[in-house]
């Protein structure tokens, strides 16, 4: 019992030491975001003008928007193991809990995909 006792606590300890080696930098979070945005400028019809303006926009400045929006709009609490990352994007407050090399949305996420494809009138209207 002693020795599982030893191995259980050492499985402990290494899982936190390897949890808190990967728990993910600001810079990920922003890594992250910028492939969201860009999976959900994807979905935007391009056959029309402006769906086709919107996605050229991102597509060249992506980055910036990121620096630009998200960076300052963006909260890091970081708790060693993982860290919750609360942003506030077009008055929704997204938050999206990073651990290891994962990120995890929680809430508002698919809000925001929502009023993203919304800022681009259909060809239907």
């Amino acid at each position: 019992m002693r020795t599982r006792s030893l191995a259980l606590i050492a499985l402990v300890l290494g899982l936190g030491v390897g949890l808190a080696a990967t728990n993910p930098t600001s810079n990920a979070y922003y890594a992250f975001v910028e492939g969201q945005l860009a999976r959900s400028v994807e979905r935007i019809d391009s056959t029309t003008p402006a769906g086709n303006l919107m996605r050229q926009v991102f597509t060249s400045q992506g980055a910036l928007v990121i620096q630009s929006v998200v960076r300052p709009n963006t909260t890091r609490r970081n708790y060693g193991l993982l860290s919750i990352f609360t942003t506030k994007l077009l008055d929704v407050e997204v938050v999206v809990v990073g651990v290891g090399t994962v990120f995890i949305p929680i809430k508002g996420a698919d809000e925001v995909a929502k009023k993203i494809a919304q800022l681009v009138p259909s060809s239907g209207r």
